[in-house]
């Protein structure tokens, strides 16, 4: 028996997406993987917003250190927001799979709210109804 990765677990780095519409890009530590991450959700917004089209994010759990970096440029660019649409694709449930306490350490509801909405000019941060999560129910 040999200990080989599956054929999708050994492509070499430099021909990750190959044959694929989807772009790869190698990035550093954490913090490179934010500045990154802040950047391309900035040129998403900016795209759909010169596209005539309103701007939406489907936007990950983790990693989650873009947040901040993202809530301090939208501020500084005084760049509103309240129209960008942001669909979260997780959230943890408790024991009747209902949504985890806003307080909850692992909840991204909470996250969000302390380390991006809040961290917004309210003038500028998204309105509450363009701030989707997934519903339990």
């Amino acid at each position: 028996m040999t200990n080989a990765l599956p054929e999708y677990l050994d492509v070499p780095p430099d021909r990750l997406g190959c044959g694929t519409p989807v772009t790869v890009c190698m990035a550093g530590d954490l913090q490179d993987v934010a500045r990154r991450m802040t950047g391309e959700m900035l040129a998403i917004v900016a795209a759909a917003r010169a596209e005539g089209r309103r701007p939406t994010l489907i936007v990950p759990v983790g990693p989650v250190d873009q947040y901040p970096l993202l809530a301090g440029l939208v501020n500084d660019r005084r760049d509103d927001w309240r129209d960008v649409m942001l669909v979260n694709m997780d959230e943890y449930l408790d024991e009747r799979d209902r949504w985890v306490d806003l307080e909850h350490p692992l909840g991204f509801r909470g996250y969000m709210q302390r380390k991006f909405y809040d961290l917004i000019d309210p003038a500028l941060a998204p309105r509450p109804e363009n701030r989707v999560f997934p519903d339990p129910g």
